[in-house]
């Protein structure tokens, strides 16, 4: 009998690191939800696609002031957020526009939810070393649950990321390069990426993402006539002061908000030069020169809402490791940390520009680029 007794296995207790990982996702999972859900007061961004491809359909400038439809706006008032994608965005918008906001509303969070899951599926089977820890974290993102409870576009870009990233790793550089196109034609700040691509000697994906995007980009075109563009850029210009929202994590942003407008257009530009420096001549492997690409692209852009730094999640699950650097940088990017600095910020007094979520973000994405590239040593 003590033999029997001394070959039974205990099963070891989980470590604090695993248990506060398991707290941290069923909390974010829960207030995610929770807070994420389609009703008469959200998705006030899909309500605002969803004006601009009726606009289109009538006629109309599809980037003008008109009454929200679906969601309530941030500023309460009545007049829907201008959608302030390129043109191609609008072909989109109007195939959108005979649907019943009410089931388009379900719909789009639905599919938006799958097709992030899809994402993270297919990361963690590429990846599979700590794959349900990465997983985990991926659920815990602010930027994740903001983006379905605004109905962003951003989840389809997600999967245009993710494949071109795989791509990438694969040696597949005729879909990498489509795929960047079309990430491109809709967000152009990513041009970056294909850009370091061709800096550092590889040409093939860049030049597909070039004609990708240049078609796409050119495709309202026949629709709508040359005066669309005239209209985005328009639009662009009239809202320049809608960079600065506390959510916006731009350095750009970043400057301003602390007073120093003038800083920031050098600090972008040093930091492009040196990322372009670097490709070039540090010659990186793909998965490094795409991950800084990322970073970069979300630092240098004007606008950084948080529910881009869903693009970041090719990079952490490619880190070899998971350096303490990268750790810090999801847990200032996890939901809980941006409730609390939120509910938090609404009780006290007026706090300084650095306490803001998005300044909080904008370190993350430098410390998490400083962390890949330590994980990425041999």
């Amino acid at each position: 009998m003590l033999s029997s007794l001394a070959t039974v296995r205990v099963r070891p207790l989980p470590s604090p690191r695993a248990v506060a990982l398991l707290a941290l996702t069923c909390g974010s999972l829960t207030v995610g939800l929770a807070s994420s859900l389609p009703s008469p007061r959200r998705q006030a961004d899909l309500g605002a696609f969803l004006v601009a491809g009726r606009a289109a359909a009538h006629g109309l400038n599809p980037y003008g002031d008109y009454q929200s439809i679906l969601g309530q706006p941030l500023d309460g008032t009545d007049v829907a957020p201008v959608n302030l994608n390129p043109p191609v965005s609008v072909l989109l918008f109007q195939l959108l526009a005979p649907l019943d906001p009410s089931i388009l509303a379900w719909s789009w969070y639905t599919l938006s939810l799958l097709l992030v899951l899809l994402c993270l599926g297919l990361l963690a089977r590429t990846y599979p070393a700590r794959g349900w820890s990465r997983t985990a974290w991926a659920l815990s993102l602010a930027g994740l649950w903001l983006t379905l409870q605004m109905g962003q576009v951003y989840p389809p870009l997600l999967l245009f990321t993710t494949g071109a990233w795989l791509a990438l790793q694969r040696q597949r550089d005729l879909v990498a390069g489509l795929l960047l196109g079309a990430l491109v034609a809709i967000k152009p700040q990513f041009a970056l990426w294909p850009a370091l691509l061709f800096l550092n000697g590889q040409r093939r994906a860049p030049l597909w993402s070039l004609a990708s995007a240049a078609l796409l980009s050119l495709a309202p075109l026949p629709v709508y006539g040359p005066a669309i563009f005239a209209q985005w850029l328009a639009a662009q210009a009239a809202r320049s002061a809608a960079y600065l929202p506390a959510d916006n994590a731009s350095l750009l942003s970043l400057a301003t908000r602390l007073g120093l407008p003038w800083l920031g257009p050098p600090l972008v530009g040093l930091g492009l030069l040196g990322l372009a420096w670097w490709a070039w001549r540090c010659q990186p492997d793909r998965a490094s020169l795409s991950a800084l690409a990322l970073v970069g692209a979300l630092l240098g852009s004007p606008v950084t809402w948080l529910g881009y730094l869903l693009f970041l999640l090719p990079a952490w699950y490619a880190a070899p490791r998971l350096h303490p650097w990268l750790q810090l940088s999801f847990v200032l990017l996890s939901l809980p940390a941006f409730l609390l600095l939120a509910g938090l910020t609404a009780l006290l007094p007026p706090l300084p520009p650095l306490w803001s979520a998005s300044s909080l973000a904008a370190l993350a994405l430098l410390l998490f680029a400083r962390g890949w590239l330590a994980s990425a040593r041999p």
